[in-house]
């Protein structure tokens, strides 16, 4: 593992204790819109499912960090990606960070995505995967 990657998942780790929240993952930057799935429905599912349990975002949206703040609060936690722009290099290892940080979790709450399939296979887990409401 590249040493900043390990660096900062072991950082990150310990901070918000990772192994006690429910991962959740976010798409935005690069999917299709029919893929896409709102935000809402996230929250819905967390209300029915996990309405107690911390929670760690991963996402690749300001925005969508910005929603769960409101929403939830200090039961949210991130990592602090450098950027959240995958064009550059160093959100390509953000984003390997948040893969494993997801891994450490103990499920995840998806949309239809290889990012959390990888940190499934990882970590051992079940994905609960969202497909977009018609």
């Amino acid at each position: 593992m590249h040493p900043y990657v390990e660096d900062q998942v072991e950082r990150v780790s310990e901070k918000v204790d990772i192994t006690s929240r429910v991962g959740v993952h976010v798409r935005r930057g690069d999917v299709n819109l029919y893929r896409r799935v709102e935000v809402g429905q996230y929250f819905q599912v967390i209300a029915e499912r996990y309405q107690d349990e911390p929670l760690f975002l991963a996402t690749d949206s300001d925005e969508v960090v910005k929603e769960f703040q409101r929403e939830y609060g200090d039961r949210v936690a991130i990592f602090d990606s450098r950027t959240r722009d995958r064009e550059q290099r160093i959100a390509l290892q953000d984003a390997l960070v948040e893969i494993y940080l997801l891994s450490r979790t103990t499920k995840l709450l998806t949309g239809c995505s290889s990012f959390t399939e990888a940190s499934a296979m990882i970590g051992g887990l079940r994905r609960d995967v969202l497909w977009p409401e018609e």
